[in-house]
């Protein structure tokens, strides 16, 4: 085994390296895809940052974003979600993270079938959840709703999004979805959307 460390003065400085490797990052589920698909995208979109990283690399940046939405496009289940895995229900905080990247790609002007986001968007304005686990459909869960407005406000469906006012006990990631959320609807307040928790 060996192990390496790196020190830079900033996080600048060992973003290239970080990218190399996860641009290398195998495939496999979606969070795997995704996570493969995402570097790529933002080394595309930040040319300036990410000029030397993929110099020496035999890596068509073009071609792993390509492959990255055509892998996610098949992945997309019925219902419109994603699931971590192959198999199980279309998960809403996946989903989220798979809508806000595709949606990039396709500002950054990558070609994007616009049935995968409609049929996300479908997903996401869905009343209920079909949960595999207990075999039926049940209401989606604070934190589930909290990753559904989210992508329901990139997609510009902000009329859609229903408000959570609880903000207690959440993780780290999930409140900061949520206080995305309520500032790009508007909500500037740091005491109600969240921000001060």
């Amino acid at each position: 085994s060996k192990v390496g460390f790196t020190i830079s003065p900033t996080i600048v400085g060992v973003l290239p390296t970080a990218m190399k490797y996860l641009i290398d990052y195998p495939y496999g589920c979606v969070e795997q895809t995704t996570s493969r698909f995402v570097p790529a995208l933002i080394a595309k979109v930040n040319q300036d940052i990410f000029a030397n990283s993929l110099e020496d690399k035999n890596i068509e940046i073009n071609d792993v974003i390509k492959k990255g939405l055509s892998r996610l496009s098949t992945l997309q289940r019925s219902d419109g979600g994603w699931t971590w895995w192959y198999s199980g229900g279309s998960d809403p905080f996946i989903t989220s993270y798979v809508v806000e990247y595709v949606l990039l790609a396709k500002q950054a002007g990558f070609e994007v079938d616009d049935k995968v986001l409609k049929d996300a968007q479908k997903f996401l304005e869905s009343e209920k959840l079909y949960d595999f686990s207990i075999q039926q459909e049940r209401e989606f869960s604070k934190e589930e709703i909290i990753s559904k407005n989210y992508a329901l406000t990139l997609l510009g469906e902000k009329d859609k999004v229903k408000k959570v006012s609880d903000l207690d006990n959440l993780s780290a990631d999930l409140l900061s979805i949520a206080v995305m959320t309520n500032y790009l609807n508007g909500d500037k307040n740091t005491l109600t959307n969240g921000l001060e928790k």
